[in-house]
C-alpha cells in the first residue's frame, strides 16, 4: 500500500435518532466512517502511461480488486500523497437533524421590516422581563443596545441581506422560518441605519447579536416541529473518480480519472430529501496516476442545505457513524 495521509476537519451539529436498520440486532453506533482499502495492481500492467492523465482501461477492470484492510475515519477530507493505485469504499451512516444548534457562539446581523406584513415577527424579552416588540419599531424609536434573554424573529431577506454565523461558519437566514435565539446573556443592537426627515425609514431595522453557548432554534412556516425533511445537495471534489449512494439511491456517479485542477473536479448531487435520523451512505474513490512528483491527489465531500441554514461546507466527523458488522464486512 503507497504512503497516506489523512486530513480531518471537525466542527459540531446536533445528533438526531436512530433512523436506519442493520446487520445488527441492536446495533451500537459509533462515531465515524468505515474506511476499505483495496491496493491495486502496481503500476496497473502499463495501462496508464507516464504524463498522461487518462488511463487507457476502464477503472471497473481494476478498482476493488485486492483488499488491503479496513480503519475507521472521522470524514471525507484527505489528501493521498506518493504515486499510487488504490481504491477506498467508505460506508456508514449521514445523521440529520432538524434545526436546533446548542451551546453555540452565535453572531452576526438579521433586518427587520415591521411595516413588511405581519407575518414579520419580532420579539425581545429583556432580563427584567419586558418585551420589545415589532409594535415599537416606528419612526421615531430610537433602538435598544444592551442584553436580553431571548430573541424571536421571522425576518425580511433572505441570502446575504442578513450575515449571522453559527460558530463561525455562515448560517443561512430565510423569510419562511422563525427563528428563535435564548442563551444566559445574548448581546443585541437594535438600529436603523437609515434616517431622513420622515424620520427612520421601516424596512432599515436591524438587529446585531451576539452571544456564546446560545441556542437558535428553527421552525416551519406554520411553526410546527414535525419534522417533514430538507433537501441536500452533496458535492465531491475528486482526483480521480467518485461515486455515492444514499440509502441505496445513487446520487453522484463519475467513475473517471479527473485532475483535481480540472473543473470537471467538482462533482454535485441532485437535491436529495433527507428526513431526521441516520441514512446510509457509501461513497468510493479511486486513486490514480499522479502526473507530478508528491502530486496531492484530494477528496472532500461537502453538502448545502437551505432550509436546514447549511451553506456549502464539508460534511463535518459529528454526522457521520457506523456499526461493527460494517467494520467486519468489507464486501
Amino acid at each position: 500500500m503507497k504512503q497516506l495521509m489523512l486530513l480531518a476537519v471537525a466542527t459540531l451539529i446536533c445528533i438526531g435518532t436512530v433512523h436506519a436498520d442493520d446487520a445488527d440486532s441492536a446495533p451500537k453506533w459509533r462515531r465515524g466512517l468505515v474506511a476499505h482499502y483495496f491496493e491495486d495492481p502496481t503500476n496497473w500492467d502499463g495501462q496508464w502511461p507516464d504524463e498522461l492523465s487518462k488511463p487507457l482501461d476502464s477503472a471497473k477492470n481494476w478498482t476493488f480488486t485486492d483488499y488491503k484492510y479496513s480503519r475507521v475515519e472521522p470524514t471525507v477530507n484527505h489528501l493521498f500523497i506518493k504515486k499510487g493505485w488504490f481504491s477506498v469504499r467508505w460506508i456508514g451512516y449521514l445523521n440529520i437533524k432538524s434545526p436546533c444548534r446548542k451551546n453555540t457562539s452565535i453572531k452576526g446581523n438579521i433586518n427587520i421590516n415591521p411595516n413588511n406584513s405581519t407575518t414579520c415577527e419580532f420579539e425581545m424579552i429583556l432580563p427584567d422581563g419586558s418585551r420589545i416588540t415589532r409594535d415599537l419599531l416606528t419612526k421615531t424609536y430610537q433602538g435598544y443596545t444592551g442584553t436580553v434573554t431571548s430573541v424571536h424573529i421571522r425576518p425580511k431577506g433572505n441570502g446575504n441581506q442578513n450575515s449571522l454565523k453559527v460558530n463561525g461558519q455562515s448560517f443561512l437566514i430565510l423569510n419562511s422560518l422563525t427563528y428563535d435565539i435564548t442563551g444566559p446573556a445574548i448581546t443585541v443592537k437594535l438600529y436603523n441605519d437609515r434616517i431622513n426627515k420622515r424620520g427612520r425609514a421601516m424596512g432599515q431595522w436591524w438587529i446585531n447579536i451576539e452571544v456564546e453557548n446560545g441556542t437558535i432554534n428553527k421552525a416551519n412556516d406554520d411553526g410546527a416541529k414535525k419534522d417533514k425533511g430538507a433537501l441536500y445537495s452533496f458535492r465531491i471534489l475528486a482526483d480521480d473518480g467518485c461515486r455515492m449512494t444514499i440509502d441505496g439511491k445513487k446520487v453522484i456517479n463519475d467513475w473517471h480519472a479527473c485532475w483535481e485542477s480540472s473543473p470537471k473536479a467538482t462533482r454535485k448531487s441532485m437535491p436529495v430529501k433527507l428526513k431526521d435520523g441516520k441514512h446510509l451512505v457509501v461513497i468510493e474513490y479511486f486513486q490514480g496516476q499522479s502526473l507530478v512528483s508528491d502530486d496531492h491527489d484530494p477528496i472532500k465531500m461537502s453538502w448545502s442545505c437551505a432550509k436546514r441554514g447549511i451553506a456549502n461546507q464539508l460534511i463535518p466527523p459529528s454526522a457521520f457513524w457506523h456499526t461493527a458488522s460494517q467494520l467486519r464486512n468489507t464486501e
